[in-house]
């Protein structure tokens, strides 16, 4: 009797695997076009984009290099990191919040230009040299010293944040950061070059987003929608988030409505924020390149 009911069992595994197979084999072929043409729009994807890429990698590093030249370095306290670490430090410390805000249903670039609208330029002495006793002729990442940023809360309120935004108002002239961002939207400045390498790409990123869209509307109604393949879903899901943070964070429009800005006070953070969105902007790259390598 007991073999009688192991033999039954044995029997209905290999029934339900048989079934599980079948039904693999049904999923691949009827989502072998999708999975073609996701192929197909990722690698277009990747080659399109790969100079605005680089570009922005460029931008996050070099123009905080030109940076540099303005620096006092001696008014930044005892053995002070270089202020291109200063720079590169603020703004992927504001590129993550940005993204971590993303995913909660904000736009990177309104978070990261948060910023401007919450201000961080109110700082006094008593605490700026309350930051400086505890990062003075420290080497690490102002996070390492200070904490993270809260997730839940402003960056402006986040001590590393701070830390670093006071660096770059006591280190540089107001009047060279005037001069830094002005410079920035001349012929071949930064930012101008950052619109011509945006505007280079956006049509790539319409056209990917609408194929995705197409494709996933054309199982939309059928045995098998796109959304019973996890995996192949995940991956539509995934590249279109990613499409709608470049076009919708990352648009050179979005920096151009601040290239008259009349506040002095606040071009460092224009700057900061500027680099941040570029970083971000190569992060998600980065997520697409790797998913065409999967």
């Amino acid at each position: 009797m007991c073999g009688l009911i192991g033999a039954y069992f044995y029997s209905l595994r290999i029934s339900k695997k048989s079934i599980l197979v079948a039904e693999c084999s049904a999923l691949a072929i009827h989502h072998g076009s999708a999975s073609i043409e996701y192929s197909k729009i990722v690698n277009n994807l990747s080659h399109a984009t790969k100079e605005f890429s680089e570009f922005n990698y460029k931008l996050w590093v070099d123009w905080a290099r030109e940076i540099e030249g303005k620096d006092n370095y001696q008014l930044g306290g005892n053995n002070p990191r270089p202020l291109r670490h200063v720079l590169s430090n603020a703004s992927e410390m504001l590129a993550n919040y940005g993204s971590n805000n993303n995913f909660r249903g904000m736009s990177a670039s309104r978070s990261i230009l948060s910023v401007l609208r919450n201000g961080v330029d109110n700082f006094n002495d008593t605490e700026y040299q309350k930051l400086l006793k505890k990062a003075d002729g420290k080497y690490q990442d102002f996070e390492e010293i200070f904490g993270l940023p809260s997730k839940s809360a402003s960056i402006t309120s986040a001590l590393a944040f701070r830390w670093a935004c006071s660096q770059l108002i006591k280190r540089v002239s107001r009047e060279d950061w005037k001069g830094i961002w002005e410079s920035a939207w001349l012929e071949d400045g930064w930012l101008t070059n950052y619109k011509v390498e945006f505007l280079k790409i956006k049509p790539v990123l319409n056209d990917a987003r609408e194929l995705l869209k197409s494709e996933k509307a054309k199982l939309a109604h059928s045995v098998f929608p796109l959304d019973s393949n996890i995996d192949l879903f995940k991956k539509y899901s995934e590249t279109l988030r990613i499409i709608d943070n470049l076009l919708e964070g990352c648009d050179s429009n979005i920096l151009e409505v601040y290239q008259d800005w009349k506040f002095d006070e606040e071009m460092s953070q224009l700057v900061v924020c500027s680099m941040a969105i570029a970083f971000f902007a190569m992060s998600q790259l980065d997520t697409v390149y790797m998913g065409r390598n999967e």
